[in-house]
Parts: C-alpha cells; sequence; structure tokens
C-alpha cells in the first residue's frame, strides 16, 4: 500500500517537531551545565508533563502492533490482567518504592543497591540493565518498522536509521527536559490517534454490539479465568501474584521509568506522576485491546493467515489497516504518527538512562579534574554512542521470535532478580551485599535454565480457533476443510506432562524472583554485613511511615553514615 500525500505530511511532522523540541532544549539550557539538570531536569518539572512522560515511556510503538495481534489470537484476557495487575502494581509502586527513591533523591535508581548492599551489587545489576535496555530498545524500534516495510512498503533499515537517529540527536543534545516535553507531545499523538482509531475501526465490525456479540460467539468474550493453570498468561491469579511483579520491573526498577519519579519537587506529586501515567497506559491498552476484538469481527470467518494471504501474525493488524484506509488519505498517517510516537518516547527515554546509569562509572576512569563543561560535553558523547549501540540492535532485531514472549521471558529472566534484590534490601536489614550477590546469580540461572528447557521441551500453547469457512478467494487457500475452525495451535489438552519448563512467560518474573530470595536469604544467615556499617534508615520500608506524604529524609541520617561503596 502507498501512503498519500497527507500520509507523509503528518509522519514528517512527527519527526520534525520532535527534532525541534530537543534543538530548543539544548539552546535553551547551554548555560547550564549541572549533571542533575541534565538527568532529572533539576528536579522542578510539573506534574502534568511528568505524568505524560510517565505514560510515553512505558509506552512503546509495540503497542499497537502486538496488543491487537495477541487480541486477535488470543483473546482478550489482557484486558481484566491489565486492570487487575496494574491497580496491585501501582498500590506496591506508591507505598514502597517512590517514598524511599524520593528521601534519598536519587539520580540513578541503582545508586540504590550500593547504598543498601555495595558497589559490586550495584555494578553487576547496572550491566544487566544495561544490557537489557540495549535489547528492549532495539526491539521497540525493529518491530514497528518491520510492520510499516511489510504493508506500507517503507524501508526497514531506512525506517530504524531516520527514526532512530532523530531520537538519538534530541535525546543527545537536549538532555531530560527535551525528552519529557517530546513525550509530553507524543503522549497527546498517543492518546488522541488511538481514540481515532477506535472510533474509525468500529464501522469495520458493524457497530460495538456486534464486535462484542462475535466476540463471544466464538470464545474471545471477557471471561475472567480463575483456574491454576501455570501455562496460561492471562488469569485471575496470574493478575494478581506474577503479573504486578513483572510489570514493576520497569516503573519500580527500571532506570528509564523511574527517571520520571525524580522530575517533580515533592512526594506527593511524584506518586501522583507514578498513578497518572498508570491509568493512561491502561486505557490506551484497553482501547488497543477492542481493536483486536473489531479486527476478530472484521476477519471472522476468513482467517488471513491461514488462507496464506500473510505469512506472520505481527502482519495481521498492518494488513487490517490497510484494508479498511486504504481510501481515506492521512489517516494511516495518523496511526504511523502513533507508533512513530510510542519509538521515539521509549527510545528516547531508553538512552537519557543508559547514560545517567553509566557516565559517572565512566566519568571516574576517563576525566581527571573535570570542569562542568567537560563533563557535560563527555555526557553527551557517551550518550550517544550508547544511542548508537542501539540502533545495531534494532538492526539485529530480525533474529527475535514471537517479540511479545520475547520481552515477557528476557526481562524475567534478567531483570526479575534485581527488583527481587531491591524489594529483599527494603523490607529486611538482615540481608547481606553477599546475599544479594548470589541471589542475583541465583535468579539469572534459574531463568535461563528455564528458558533453555522450554526450548528442548517445547510445549504447544493453546490458541482460540480461527476460521475459513466464509472465505470467497478459495483459489489461493490451501487444501484445509474450509468448515472447520483452523489453528496451527489447538485449544484443547496438549496431552504433554507438566513441566516447569511450560510456564507461561509471565510467570517467568515471579519463578527468578523466588529463587533470587531464597537463595539470598540462605546465604545472609551465614555472612553479615562488616561491622560498623551504618544504614540510612530511609533505605527501609517503615510501616508508620506507609501514607506518610512527606519526601524529607529520616531525623539522624545524612549523606556521611551511609556507607554507599562498601565493598564485599
Amino acid at each position: 500500500m502507498e501512503l498519500g500525500t497527507l500520509d507523509l505530511v503528518v509522519f514528517s511532522a512527527v519527526l520534525l517537531i520532535s527534532f525541534a523540541i530537543g534543538v530548543y532544549y539544548a539552546y535553551r539550557g547551554k548555560g547550564n551545565t549541572s549533571d542533575e539538570e541534565y538527568f532529572v531536569a533539576s528536579r522542578n518539572m510539573n506534574v502534568f508533563a511528568a505524568s505524560c512522560s510517565a505514560f510515553a515511556s512505558a509506552f512503546s510503538g509495540l503497542g499497537p502492533f502486538i496488543l491487537p495481534n495477541d487480541t486477535y489470537f488470543r483473546g482478550p484476557g489482557m484486558w481484566y490482567a491489565s486492570i487487575i495487575s496494574n491497580t496491585v502494581e501501582s498500590i506496591m509502586l506508591v507505598l514502597i518504592f517512590v517514598p524511599i527513591y524520593h528521601r534519598l533523591r536519587l539520580t540513578n535508581v541503582y545508586d540504590y543497591l550500593g547504598m543498601r548492599f555495595s558497589s559490586t551489587v550495584k555494578y553487576i545489576a547496572v550491566v544487566i540493565q544495561v544490557t537489557y535496555i540495549l535489547f528492549h530498545m532495539g526491539i521497540c524500534i525493529y518491530s514497528p518498522s518491520l510492520a510499516l516495510s511489510s504493508v506500507f512498503g517503507i524501508n526497514i533499515n531506512a525506517s530504524i536509521l531516520l527514526i532512530g537517529g532523530i531520537c538519538l540527536i534530541y535525546t543527545a543534545i537536549g538532555g531530560m527536559r527535551a525528552v519529557i516535553w517530546n513525550d509530553v507531545f507524543q503522549s497527546v499523538v498517543i492518546v488522541t490517534g488511538t481514540i481515532a482509531l477506535c472510533v474509525l475501526v468500529i464501522p469495520s465490525g458493524d457497530g460495538v454490539g456486534n464486535v462484542f456479540r462475535t466476540a463471544y460467539q466464538d470464545g474471545r468474550g471477557v471471561q475472567i479465568d480463575t483456574s491454576f493453570d501455570v501455562t496460561v498468561p492471562y488469569t485471575l491469579w496470574s493478575s494478581i501474584f506474577t503479573i504486578p511483579f513483572a510489570q514493576l520491573t520497569r516503573s519500580a526498577v527500571g532506570q528509564y521509568h523511574v527517571q520520571r519519579y525524580f522530575v517533580v519537587r515533592t512526594l506527593n506529586e511524584a506518586r501522583v506522576t507514578a498513578i497518572s501515567g498508570q491509568f493512561l497506559n491502561v486505557l490506551v491498552l484497553c482501547l488497543y485491546i477492542f481493536v483486536g476484538l473489531v479486527m476478530y469481527t472484521f476477519y471472522a470467518g476468513c482467517d488471513p493467515l491461514t488462507i496464506g494471504i500473510i505469512e506472520k501474525k505481527d502482519q495481521t493488524f498492518p494488513l487490517f489497516l490497510a484494508e479498511i484506509f486504504q481510501q481515506y488519505n492521512g489517516v494511516i498517517g495518523l496511526i504511523i504518527a502513533v507508533v512513530l510516537s510510542g519509538i521515539l518516547s521509549t527510545v528516547s527515554s531508553g538512552v537519557n538512562s543508559l547514560g545517567a546509569m553509566t557516565y559517572k562509572e565512566l566519568g571516574r576512569v576517563f576525566l581527571k579534574n573535570p570542569t562542568p563543561a567537560h563533563k557535560m560535553y563527555f555526557t553527551k558523547t557517551v550518550t550517544a554512542i550508547l544511542g548508537c549501540v542501539v540502533l545495531v540492535a534494532a538492526l539485529l532485531g530480525r533474529y527475535i521470535g514471537n517479540i511479545l514472549e520475547a520481552i515477557q521471558i528476557w526481562t524475567g529472566i534478567f531483570i526479575g532478580p534485581v527488583l527481587a534484590v531491591f524489594i529483599l534490601g527494603m523490607i529486611s536489614r538482615k540481608a547481606s551485599p553477599t546475599g544479594a550477590l548470589a541471589g542475583i546469580i541465583a535468579g539469572l540461572c534459574t531463568g535461563i535454565w528455564i528458558k533453555l528447557g522450554s526450548r528442548f521441551y517445547p510445549f504447544p500453547r493453546r490458541a482460540l480457533p480461527l476460521y475459513t469457512d466464509q472465505c470467497n478467494i478459495t483459489e489461493i487457500i490451501p487444501p484445509v476443510n474450509m468448515t472447520d475452525p483452523v489453528s496451527t495451535i489447538p485449544n484443547e489438552d496438549t496431552g504433554v506432562p507438566f513441566s516447569i519448563y511450560h510456564i507461561s512467560s509471565t510467570y517467568y518474573c515471579i519463578v527468578t524472583c523466588i529463587a533470587t530470595w531464597l537463595v539470598a536469604i540462605f546465604v545472609s544467615l551465614f555472612t553479615k554485613p562488616k561491622n560498623g556499617t551504618i544504614l540510612n534508615e530511609d533505605l527501609f520500608v517503615h510501616p508508620g511511615r506507609l501514607f506518610s506524604n512527606s519526601g524529607k529524609p529520616s531525623k539522624g541520617n545524612s549523606d556521611e553514615e551511609t556507607t554507599a561503596e562498601e565493598k564485599l
């Protein structure tokens, strides 16, 4: 499908406005060379901007393609799962993590591990997080670029380099203020574009009533699964006990997201920022799930994947857009703008956070008695180099399989153990640096072991049936029974004995967390912190302060009392 003139205008406008915002803040802030300004906007941003940025950094260009496709093939289970899990996640976030971070006035969230445990634990966690962010940001650029290339004819490599290059430039030169105000602009594009998309696709499903009626008739109704089957990704119990932990890897210990809590003035503002970002994220997610139901209604009785019109599941949603909007000049451009905004906001946040996590440690090695101007130049250079690595990761994204499962699995494997150590450090005074280090290693090994085992002992995932009995283009349909539901994955009991290797991708995080906690607690019983270590009381959760609005440090605590660089 060829893009019209108006489509290209809308597409180009998003890129140009984003670039202009970065240039503006680079020029406006050229006299301020402080690290705090570059990474946390001097902690004086308003709540509205911070909330929009929290939402935009969580929403990625993957959402518009992954969520409708996942709904089409698996049903709308993510609908109730997202509402329940985000509620649980938000409660933990605003009562435990945000108050601790705000009282410590962190710039790099991983400084917490250095203060609570040791520099060794901190550096290992930073290496894990940096590696993960490079991988995740690469996917965030590659996946939408692939979809745009396959349906709309946009060259994938050119798309990656153009989008990633502009994002890299405005992030490196403009700092956190440029990132946040770009996020505000891009969040407006995302929300308005998504609402417009929902309204525009309704006629293709013959009305809202017909969409839900067809979904219920074909087993895609919004029904809460109360089973304890850990091979099913979205159940009531996973929504309460497992998915919230997977989401906390982003909202509680993901530097690219947590920085949004650092840019506001007070604890209350940080809490409002966190909750508002979560609310917008759930709202947009539910809208895309609804679009997935409309897409299923549109293709009910003639699945394009089964009959060979497309080759991959990821191409279903772009094909749907091309079919219903090919005569409406500008609509496709709006949708591409939404995708583009998701890519830019997520990647700019990731690149800026990479700089925040690495510049101090690298600066100690490469800079001797630097001036503020030299430090700022070095910081921007490091950020730019890491951004280039993200582009390389995006170009290698073609070797990734199922994108949604890949993100869930690798998040659980790598960031799950790190989250577990954060939680353990906040609730237990007896957890030792050696125990934390052993726990991270145990969690990583557990996750990798399960993932490798799943490759050797695969489990056929259940999927809802897809139909081809109403197709009129029989000449291109492979020889199948046209009156039967067709699915490459059976919906019935597979008959395969259960194994730990068969757990759903949504359970990886809680499994690695449990492994980390068990080993860390056990090792901590035999290893104690060094004598004389005085830990800041603000490093711990205090039940009496859970609902406190005070963001001030506890009395008697100071930076001098905290052993931030304790070594094992």
